[in-house]
Formats: C-alpha cells, sequence, structure tokens
C-alpha cells in the first residue's frame, strides 16, 4: 500500500469541484451579507463626532496639563491646535495635535459664532460653552462642551 509525500493514501484525492462550489457560493452569501449590513455614511459622521470629541478632550487635558492656553481651529476643511506661549500661538504639530482634513462631504460650523472659529481652553481646562455642529449628507450632530470643557454629543437626526 502506497503513501504519497504528503502521507495521503492514493485513493483519497481531495475536494471534488461541487464541494468547492458550494465552499465558494457561501462564502459569497456571507460576504453579501456583511456588506449589506455595513453602516452608511451616516455612521461615519458619528465616527467622525466621536473623533473630534476625543480630540477636544485631549486639548482640555493639553491645557491643564501644561498650565498653558490651547486652542483648536477649527477651519473650513480640517482642524488644528495651537498652544500659547510667551504670548504668542504657536501650531502643535505631533501626536493627536496633527492639523487632520474632515472627511469628504462633512462640514463643521460654530453655531452663532460669526467671528472667531475654534475653541480654546484656558490653563484650568475651562471654556467658553460652545456648540460645534457637524454635516453630511443631510445629517448634522452637535457636540455640546460646557464651561469645564466636557464634551457631550449629541444627534439631531
Amino acid at each position: 500500500m502506497p503513501i504519497s509525500a504528503t502521507g495521503a493514501r492514493p485513493t483519497e484525492r481531495g475536494f471534488t469541484l461541487i464541494e468547492m462550489m458550494v465552499v465558494l457560493l457561501l462564502v459569497g452569501l456571507a460576504s453579501s451579507m456583511v456588506m449589506l449590513n455595513l453602516p452608511s455614511g451616516g455612521a461615519r459622521l458619528s465616527d467622525e463626532a466621536e473623533y473630534l470629541a476625543a480630540r477636544i478632550q485631549y486639548a482640555q487635558q493639553e491645557a491643564v496639563l501644561t498650565n498653558r492656553s490651547v486652542e483648536i481651529v477649527l477651519a473650513a476643511n480640517d482642524s488644528s491646535f495651537r498652544v500659547q506661549r510667551r504670548g504668542r500661538w504657536i501650531a502643535l504639530v505631533v501626536g493627536p495635535f496633527k492639523s487632520r482634513p474632515w472627511g469628504e462631504g462633512l462640514s463643521v460650523s460654530l453655531p452663532g459664532v460669526a467671528v472667531r472659529r475654534a475653541v480654546r481652553f484656558d490653563s484650568s481646562g475651562a471654556t467658553d460653552p460652545t456648540t460645534i455642529r457637524m454635516t453630511a449628507r443631510g445629517r448634522s450632530i452637535d457636540l455640546i462642551i460646557n464651561r469645564q470643557g466636557r464634551v457631550q454629543i449629541h444627534d439631531l437626526v
């Protein structure tokens, strides 16, 4: 009874073509179900809002830890951070403070604020209460920042 190099007996030949096609069909069906259940663009707005909220909290903590004023500047295309040193505003460009462009189709505004598009934390971590509105594909989310610098996310649906 000869045995092949792989240890299989010559009568064991592997999978048939029909078995392989059934497996491929099942994998294809499972993949299509996963694709259909993936979150739409609206979920990406939620992700962007949570990410911005985390960055805002990080800026607030940076202000407290370094005992310096820190602000997040909300431009039309991106968000960036600055720190006040010796009376001058200097851009923060490392780690989570790197400038980050907004996602495709996302707009960010500060309702009721016409001049300064920034949220500034003093050295104690306090700020003026502010609302940041993020909008994409007809859906809006508000990030509400209280005087102590805490951020709450409200989905406006």
